[in-house]
């Protein structure tokens, strides 16, 4: 059996292609697209004709691969940029009249959700709380949980595409500018502190996207790449330089960086913004890269919504 997965992000469109084998699920071809939904619409609350052109060849793209590899169950998801955008309902119409590719709008608790079942995989959690933190380009989700049960979590729409119009830093960002956005996290992040204070978490994971970045960023600075696994420690030395470094870099110079992505070359340095506030705000002593997300996390709910289908 194989499934097909897509996700279809404000700044990215991801494809995972798996498949099974013996007892577990092997992944065959993955890919991310980059889309950037947001552009020139996001703070009028639309997705612009370009982007939408943009979206669609994307989804051409991701298409043409899953028919290349025989792929029957596709199960695709629309998050942030498409869910609050006025016209996303005629993306998700395009899709399934030039595809017949059915879109489910998912609200931030469905996406948090899929979020933490996707980090799970990756990370050995105990009965002691951890934060997950997923910052996308619309939303940046967070979820507190253990082992046993998600405790808390929310989705609020502090993605990075957002902060960067919110903001229009300089290149690079200013002290002052800096400063004003510990400021909006203040203003923004307060039921995230309420939540804190009730779950205390000394963990933080930050799954795929800008963590993905930040762990290539540390592996190519190294004498030797480091390896990389489904979830990583990340240092708190090693992000504190690493952000340092990004927020005094201009955008010519990111674009520059061993293992930048070009995708990630505007929003970098406001993703490590974030975390570098959550960090010294609510003490955390300990941060992990989860390669998981949101596709892992639904590859696991299709699987088991087939293997209902089938034994029923």
């Amino acid at each position: 059996m194989r499934i097909a997965i897509i996700d279809c992000g404000t700044n990215t469109f991801n494809l995972l292609l798996s498949e099974r084998r013996d007892a577990g699920w092997h992944t065959l071809f993955s890919a991310k697209v980059a889309v950037k939904l947001g552009k020139g619409g996001m703070s009028k609350g639309i997705i612009t004709e370009e982007r939408i052109a943009r979206a669609v060849d994307a989804l051409n793209t991701h298409y043409n691969t899953i028919l290349n590899f025989n792929v029957k169950h596709v199960r695709i998801y629309a998050t942030s940029a498409i869910r609050d955008a006025s016209n996303g309902h005629e993306l998700v119409a395009i899709a399934k009249k030039k595809f017949d590719f059915t879109i489910q709008v998912i609200d931030g608790d469905q996406e948090a959700e899929l979020i933490f079942n996707g980090v799970k995989q990756t990370v050995d959690l105990t009965e002691e709380n951890v934060l997950v933190m997923d910052i996308g380009g619309g939303s940046t989700e967070f979820i507190i949980g253990n082992k046993n049960s998600i405790q808390w979590k929310l989705s609020l729409p502090l993605g990075v595409a957002r902060i960067f119009e919110f903001l229009s830093p300089s290149d690079p960002m200013t002290m002052d500018e800096n400063e004003k956005l510990n400021q909006f996290f203040a203003t923004n992040l307060s039921q995230v502190a309420a939540a804190l204070k009730k779950h205390p978490c000394n963990t933080l994971i930050g799954s795929s996207g800008s963590f993905d970045t930040l762990f290539e960023l540390n592996s190519q600075q190294q004498e030797a790449p480091i390896q990389r696994f489904t979830s990583n420690d990340i240092p708190l030395d090693v992000f504190a330089q690493l952000h340092a470094q990004l927020l005094a870099s201009t955008k010519s110079e990111r674009l520059l960086m061993p293992g930048m992505l070009p995708l990630r070359v505007d929003y970098i340095a406001l993703a490590t913004a974030l975390i570098d506030y959550m960090i010294n705000t609510f003490q955390i002593s300990k941060l992990i890269h989860s390669d998981y997300a949101l596709k892992e996390g639904a590859l696991q709910l299709a699987a088991s919504e087939l293997r209902s289908w089938n034994e029923s």
